[in-house]
């Protein structure tokens, strides 16, 4: 009943925070996930609230999306679950917190000269390979995703409906490989109960419409700014728990 609850409450608050920021909510989800829950069913509870949340984001606000970004994004994708079906990797729990918490970190580790702008073609492309391999190998891929988007010239609602769309599809992908394709490669199967995605249904809406509410009362400047602390922070701890994990 406890893991319920906190899976419960987890859905509800960090689809408010996705609603508003477009960004760490996914992040939070995965790291409370995999603390309470086996990897391969964090990652399938992760990944139906997760589609969820995204798509009925992305409806909210669809006239925003930037639909030449997601068509360059969806090629990418593509590859990168091809990839992983012939490389059949499932990671490890202390593995999958440590990758979460690097994650939002990753853009002091590139040059300032890269600025992968996602109105590319190319880097829409190359963002949808590494963002989907990233959900694959760690079960979300917020901060990197962030990372393409921070860096364009978009208004806070483009990037918030074209990144919950490819997000959502990035989901999508990480659902079918561990939902299905895993259990053809490990032949275990998901241990917690079909009723609970039940649950996340009406949590995920709630968050995400309320959410909504608070994102067009800020400005772009506060949204940049809140969105950017708090990837890094969420970030720092998901990395000592997985430490933690590694060497305990």
């Amino acid at each position: 009943m406890f893991v319920i609850i906190t899976v419960c409450l987890a859905v509800l608050g960090t689809s408010f925070i996705s609603g508003v920021f477009g960004m760490a909510g996914g992040i939070i989800l995965m790291g409370v996930l995999s603390i309470l829950l086996p990897v391969r069913d964090a990652f399938v509870i992760h990944g139906a609230a997760q589609l969820l949340s995204n798509i009925s984001r992305a409806w909210m606000t669809r006239q925003h999306i930037i639909w030449s970004i997601v068509a360059w994004f969806l090629i990418g994708w593509a590859l990168a679950l091809l990839g992983f079906y012939l490389i059949s990797y499932f990671p490890e729990k202390a593995v999958v917190l440590i990758a979460l918490g690097l994650m939002p970190w990753i853009g002091f580790a590139l040059p300032d000269s890269f600025q992968p702008n996602i109105r590319s073609p190319v880097m829409a492309a190359l963002c949808g390979f590494l963002v989907t391999t990233f959900q694959m190998f760690a079960g979300a891929s917020g901060p990197l995703l962030d990372y393409f988007y921070l860096t364009s010239n978009m208004t806070r609602h483009e990037i918030v409906s074209t990144k919950a769309f490819t997000q959502g599809v990035g989901h999508f992908a990480k659902l079918i490989y561990y939902g299905i394709i895993v259990s053809t490669l490990v032949e275990t199967e998901l241990t917690f109960p079909f009723w609970w995605f039940l649950l996340l249904l009406p949590l995920v809406l709630l968050g995400t419409s309320t959410g909504k509410v608070l994102l067009d009362r800020m400005s772009d400047q506060h949204f940049m700014n809140i969105a950017r602390w708090l990837t890094r922070s969420v970030g720092v701890l998901l990395a000592m728990n997985g430490i933690y994990l590694l060497f305990a």
